[in-house]
């Protein structure tokens, strides 16, 4: 097992090193969209309404042929969580509304699949992969907001995605396309004590434009 370990991170490096690289920027205005859950018997929880937020970074493409690639990259990223409180058994006697600014180093991990041209210099590509969110900051938006003591240091999400690239030229390279990002851990660690511990999630819908060089 060690031997294949090895093997495989050889094969990995050789990979990148005999790969085209291709640095760019990114702008991702993007769709927060929170999911809130819990089974606690005495306070019922949903998300509020969604945000716009936008992210911002280079990425890093290694081209291993010309119908795949691995990219990475470092973004900052805005989240906000915003919960919704209804209290026992739905009642109104402990209805509120908190919410949370927390901010991110994005750093994804996506394979990138690309058609063959459609016109000249322009191609359609799909990427999937998944999404680091190393946390940077995070504040209640009031400091009466208690709900969430502390937030994990890490956030993870699955990508799914779609797009285009058009050669501008030699050298220079423009894509635009739509991705998601689905939550996969719960960001709340630690809350104000509950029959059931709630869970936290977030989820972006990305419009993703950019250019590499």
């Amino acid at each position: 097992m060690k031997r294949i370990f090895i093997l495989s991170i050889f094969c990995l490096i050789s990979g990148v090193a005999f790969s085209q690289v291709k640095i760019g920027l990114r702008f991702s205005p993007s769709y927060n969209i929170n999911r809130v859950s819990s089974l606690s018997d005495t306070l019922i929880l949903s998300p509020q309404q969604a945000t716009f937020k936008m992210v911002l970074g280079i990425v890093t493409e290694f081209a291993f042929t010309d119908t795949y690639s691995f990219t990475t990259g470092l973004a900052f990223a805005p989240k906000s969580v915003g919960i919704n409180f209804a209290g026992e058994n739905g009642g109104s006697h402990t209805n509120a509304t908190e919410e949370y600014k927390i901010q991110y180093l994005q750093i994804p991990a996506l394979l990138k699949l690309y058609t063959d041209d459609y016109l000249p210099g322009s191609r359609i590509y799909f990427h999937v992969g998944a999404m680091i969110d190393v946390k940077i900051f995070d504040s209640p938006e009031n400091n009466d907001y208690v709900f969430i003591e502390k937030f994990l240091p890490v956030d993870a999400s699955a990508v799914l995605g779609v797009g285009t690239e058009v050669e501008l030229g030699i050298s220079t390279i423009v894509f635009g396309g739509l991705s998601y990002n689905r939550g996969l851990t719960n960001m709340a660690s630690k809350t104000i004590a509950l029959d059931a511990k709630p869970i936290v999630k977030s989820d972006y819908f990305q419009l993703e434009l950019g250019l590499k060089f």
